[in-house]
């Protein structure tokens, strides 16, 4: 387990790192092809709007991960709930602790904003992701996750 875990609200100045870790999320989820202007635009409105979060993680100073995080309104949870994106570790951080201690902040900052739950989508091939998930005590879904994109 690294020592020197500190998790944090992301700035305005982090969206070249962390775009650059969602490129390489990207590379891995083949529903999520991207161009870099949609993610930084994407990262400003989380961190600047008042729905969502985006934290970081530092390690002895050095960004090593990410997660991102929106408040939904879920009929079946009777209220908001927290949908989870864009977790991301760095390679040489992981299985460290890095992602459990993300997700916690992601946990708490849902739990104050009232969240009653928290969900998310992986990638059915991104194995290491579910099973890092699983461990953490997240409960696979029989639902499909679907998209369709608007036209502009």
């Amino acid at each position: 387990m690294v020592r020197n875990i500190f998790i944090r609200h992301a700035k305005l100045s982090d969206v070249d790192t962390l775009a650059g870790y969602l490129e390489k999320l990207f590379l891995i989820e083949d529903d999520l092809k991207t161009q870099r202007k949609k993610i930084e635009l994407g990262l400003i409105e989380l961190i600047c709007g008042r729905a969502g979060g985006v934290f970081v993680a530092e390690v002895n100073g050095h960004t090593a991960g990410m997660a991102t995080g929106q408040m939904i309104v879920s009929t079946s949870a009777g209220g908001p709930s927290l949908l989870v994106e864009d977790v991301f570790v760095e390679e040489e951080y992981r299985g460290q602790g890095v992602g459990i201690m993300i997700m916690e902040a992601l946990s708490s900052w849902g739990t104050l904003k009232g969240a009653l739950r928290m969900q998310l989508v992986a990638d059915k091939n991104n194995t290491a992701a579910l099973k890092f998930y699983k461990k953490m005590g997240w409960k696979e879904s029989n639902m499909t996750g679907m998209y369709h994109h608007l036209k502009r």
